[in-house]
């Protein structure tokens, strides 16, 4: 459900999960402990090892990727994979990518591809994912530290019965300056999906939040022609739309944990 329409060239837009709210509980059923993991539901799918993976295609962005890294090694929820889809970069991202991975405290993999677009890296990325939920930073984004841990605790919040119908938790975003990008949603908890949003609530800006996995699997990114470097992201959004909800979580500013 997220969008870059009308994002300047260089502007840095920090993701937040739950803008606002106090930082995530610990103990209870399904909340994480720092580091630790907690149970992935029933998804009949035995390539699942993690809660997220979180997805960063890249095309000549070595100049930026820390941010994602960073963001990533601060992250208080330990339950992820990070699955970087280089789409034919010449700017040495690839090793640079190799150093983390030998440095780093959780498991990245880096695929290299053709340059033939983020929808293509994204189809690809979603067939090697090993997470429950499929995450997508893109190369200059950041989170805030407990990005991780309140997204997997919004979806618990979800009756157990009620998840199937569900495909996505969606947050808002903020600036550098933490003001909080585009419109807020109607309801701190509001239960909707993308063309709801934007035709009945009139909710505009962007928003961030994660997919299952199992539902991106069902809805790929149509590839017609290997010349074609962009497919609009509304395309999938819009299909899954029609059969699955959204949770979103929106919450006023000024107010940050």
């Amino acid at each position: 459900m997220s969008g870059k329409k009308g994002r300047v060239s260089g502007e840095r837009n920090d993701r937040e999960a739950g803008l606002g709210l106090a930082s995530a509980g610990r103990g209870g059923a399904g909340s994480a402990r720092p580091g630790g993991s907690v149970r992935r539901g029933h998804e009949a799918d035995t390539q699942v090892q993690h809660v997220f993976t979180v997805f960063t295609a890249s095309f000549n962005r070595a100049h930026v990727l820390h941010r994602v890294y960073d963001s990533l090694r601060a992250q208080t929820f330990r339950d992820f994979e990070w699955l970087v889809v280089d789409d034919g970069s010449t700017d040495g991202t690839g090793a640079l990518v190799e150093a983390w991975r030998a440095e780093a405290d959780f498991p990245i993999r880096y695929r290299y591809q053709e340059n033939r677009g983020k929808h293509v890296a994204c189809n690809r990325a979603v067939a090697e994912a090993r997470g429950r939920f499929f995450l997508t930073l893109d190369s200059d984004d950041a989170c805030v530290p407990q990005a991780l841990e309140r997204l997997n605790r919004y979806w618990e919040e979800i009756p157990e019965r009620e998840q199937p119908g569900f495909s996505a938790v969606t947050v808002l975003c903020m600036d550098a300056e933490g003001r909080i990008v585009g419109d807020r949603f109607p309801r701190r908890i509001t239960d909707s999906d993308p063309l709801e949003v934007q035709y009945r609530l009139k909710v505009r800006g962007e928003k961030w939040g994660f997919q299952r996995t199992a539902v991106m699997r069902e809805y790929p990114f149509p590839e017609p022609d290997r010349k074609l470097s962009h497919v609009p992201e509304s395309i999938v959004w819009n299909r899954i739309a029609r059969k699955y909800r959204h949770r979103l979580r929106g919450v006023k500013a000024g107010h940050g944990s």
